[in-house]
């Protein structure tokens, strides 16, 4: 959360644990695969689904986890998507985004709605189960 510019060390440090064998990487993407298979996982899920993505996110490309979600889990009730156009990845307020952002000139808050959104759909989900 904001931990500021790496130090040369750590700089290092991140691009061994990158470069390690112990991690798999996308062809087309050079980004991490965290979870193998994780779109026959996700196809297999049968639960309510809040995906909540930050507009100005750099470490995950929103965009395409929106329409992964969407093909994988198709478009029903199962699946709700929002996307809060100046957040960060951690759902903060933010100008670029970038990893090393100072998000000081912000006052650390939270992107407008987010957490109505949250409490909005929790809401709703519980209205949809007393209606069962």
């Amino acid at each position: 959360m904001n931990i500021g510019t790496p130090s040369k060390e750590e700089y290092t440090g991140m691009q061994a644990y990158f470069k390690s064998k112990k991690h798999n990487f996308g062809e087309n993407t050079g980004q991490e695969i965290v979870i193998p298979d994780f779109v026959k996982m996700l196809s297999s899920f049968d639960i309510l689904i809040l995906a909540l993505f930050g507009g100005l996110d750099s470490q995950v490309d929103w965009r395409s986890a929106k329409s992964l979600y969407q093909s994988s889990l198709g478009e029903n009730d199962h699946l709700t998507v929002s996307v809060f156009p100046k957040c960060n990845h951690l759902m903060f307020k933010a100008e670029t985004g970038a990893y090393f952002e100072d998000l000081k000139p912000f006052n650390w808050k939270r992107c407008k709605g987010f957490f109505d959104n949250i409490s909005n759909w929790l809401k709703q989900q519980k209205s949809n189960a007393s209606d069962t």
